[in-house]
């Protein structure tokens, strides 16, 4: 069956697009993840504070963070939920119509039983619940409507506990009641027994009372008895329920049809046709008790080949299919209608656990939301004619501008063609004269990227090497700047604790630890900068200060390309003298 989802019509546009982009998942994982920062975030401050009490501080913003969030996706998460049932409520009620061909009315209160069904635990979704109502509906005409919500939940245990086809065990279920006269309850019991007792481990069981209940209808037979032509035949080892109740029809035709076969066959087990006929047609024998008295003689004959032919006289080839054994076990007096009681009862102990319980407590919860969802639905509804509106004039806004762009497109494209044809031989003319030009260009821009590399060999490359260095210092610096400054306010908080203990000398010797590390830190620093700097200063001076003498002696002579050799001798100087850091 499918699952539901969505009431038709606009509404359901609208829980569509709510349901497509709102999932449970999604929230409990948007959850988690805020729990998870929140957590994280409480750890590190709590950390920094070195103290308990600073860490139940600094986690209060994530807790409220945490839970807003877990407020925020419950109640979006009830929304979807509400909307979902809602939608499956309105969704069923029109299914309902549209299928079986009530009126709204009737469709609202067998809307109403499916939400029993759902409730008792039975289907999927309140959408496979109305599914299971409408099967029922069809083929259970007798009930009442306001049976539907017991009787379907009982079809639907039988169905779920035994594998059967829902539809199946209904039909089967309304042909007991029709030709026997039997309660819904009733029905459900003898189906439900003859399921526990192993009649449909054939397959056939279910089938053979919607197919052979008028037969034994017709010969008067009680539903007790003919569960126990069933029952019998099948524990003499018949294979189905079909075999045994195919015999017992074979014999309410042959033993009305006034036929010599008949009555010989009837003669030779001593059995006078024409009286038993006279007093099955005036009533005081029936088809079931004709029926007990023929296999009783059969079982006193002892001439095997007598018994095959007066078997299958009265019986026709169902006696040679059932065998002897089989055939002669068939007896409708083997069961009563008190040993048919209370089987369905039986079945639905196995969903009385806590589960089950859970189950139908949480589903109560859910139809109890279907009234917001309503109003979700209506809200949806209101708004639907609007956006249709919206829609229906951006249509031909959007036509208008796609047209717009492919007819410019191709103005475009047909434009650039004209071009060429027009002004392509003057272009050619102006490339061909502008290329003599770019070429004298080329050694020029050769000769000035020449030079950018030699200043880089020369002059910048060296500068960064000995500058490293000091960047490198400078981050180092930056570090134990950053370690002071914990190290400091993990002082504080150690000095304030001592004082909250009424510890006064270990506060004192805290804040002693925080002034020494400051002086000590300060004072190594101070040390190892100046140091750094006067080296590179030391080191990086000479270079820069001849190799700038250099190059401005090659521009006063205006010889660029004896500036070249000139500078390329001065990297070897530089590269060659000693560097400190």
């Amino acid at each position: 069956m499918t699952g539901g989802g969505g009431a038709g019509g606009p509404a359901s546009r609208v829980y569509v697009e709510v349901a497509g982009r709102v999932d449970e998942r999604s929230f409990r994982q948007m959850q988690e993840d805020v729990e998870r920062s929140a957590d994280q975030a409480g750890e590190r401050a709590g950390g920094a504070l070195s103290g308990k009490f600073g860490a139940a501080l600094s986690a209060l913003p994530g807790l409220a963070l945490a839970t807003g969030a877990a407020v925020g996706a419950a109640l979006i998460g009830a929304g979807k939920a509400a909307l979902d049932i809602a939608s499956q409520a309105q969704q069923g009620i029109l299914d309902m119509q549209a299928q079986l061909g009530v009126t709204a009315e009737t469709a609202a209160v067998l809307g109403d039983q499916a939400k029993e069904v759902f409730a008792n635990n039975f289907g999927d979704s309140l959408a496979q619940a109305n599914e299971m109502v409408i099967e029922v509906r069809k083929q259970m005409k007798g009930l009442k409507d306001d049976e539907l919500g017991s009787v379907t939940s009982g079809v639907a245990a039988l169905s779920d506990t035994f594998k059967t086809d829902l539809g199946e065990t209904a039909q089967a279920a309304n042909v007991l009641m029709e030709k026997f006269g039997l309660t819904s309850q009733e029905a459900l019991d003898f189906v439900a027994k003859g399921l526990q007792d192993g009649l449909n481990n054939s397959g056939d069981f279910l089938g053979t009372i919607s197919e052979y209940g008028v037969q034994f209808e017709n010969g008067k037979v009680s539903a007790s008895e003919f569960y126990s032509v069933l029952k019998t035949g099948q524990q003499a080892g018949a294979l189905g329920t079909d075999k045994a109740a195919d015999a017992f029809k074979e014999f309410t035709v042959r033993i009305q049809d006034g036929s010599k076969t008949t009555a010989d066959s009837l003669k030779s087990i001593g059995i006078d046709s024409e009286a038993l006929a006279k007093k099955m047609a005036t009533g005081q024998v029936t088809t079931g008790e004709a029926f007990n008295l023929v296999i009783g003689k059969l079982r006193e004959v002892k001439d095997q080949n007598q018994l095959m032919q007066a078997g299958t006289g009265l019986l026709g080839t169902q006696f040679e299919d059932l065998g002897k054994k089989g055939a002669l076990a068939l007896d409708t007096t083997k069961t009563k209608a008190s040993d048919l009681d209370g089987a369905t009862a039986k079945v639905n102990e196995r969903y009385n656990t806590l589960g089950q319980l859970m189950q139908g407590a949480w589903r109560q919860v859910l139809l109890q939301l279907e009234p917001v969802g309503n109003l979700l639905l209506s809200l949806g509804n209101e708004a639907m004619p609007v956006v249709k509106a919206a829609l229906t004039q951006l249509g031909p806004v959007v036509t208008q501008v796609i047209t717009f762009l492919v007819n410019g497109f191709r103005q475009g494209r047909e434009a650039a063609g004209q071009f060429a044809q027009q002004f392509g031989p003057q272009i050619e003319r102006a490339v061909a004269t502008v290329t003599p030009v770019v070429q004298a260009i080329g050694p020029l821009f050769k000769s000035v990227f020449t030079l950018i590399q030699t200043l880089w060999e020369t002059v910048l490359k060296p500068v960064l090497t000995a500058v490293a260095p000091l960047v490198s210092g400078a981050v180092t610096t930056i570090g134990n700047v950053l370690n002071l400054v914990v190290r400091t306010v993990t002082g504080v908080v150690t000095a304030i604790s001592s004082l909250l203990r009424g510890d006064l000398g270990g506060a004192v010797r805290a804040v002693e630890g925080i002034f020494g590390d400051m002086v000590t830190f300060a004072v190594r620093q101070f040390r190892n900068m100046a140091s750094t700097l006067l080296g590179l200063i030391r080191n990086l001076a000479p270079d820069m200060a001849e190799a700038a003498g250099d190059i401005l002696r090659g521009l006063i002579r205006g010889s660029v390309g004896d500036n070249f050799s000139s500078m390329s001798s001065q990297t070897g100087k530089i590269n060659s003298r000693p560097h400190q850091a």
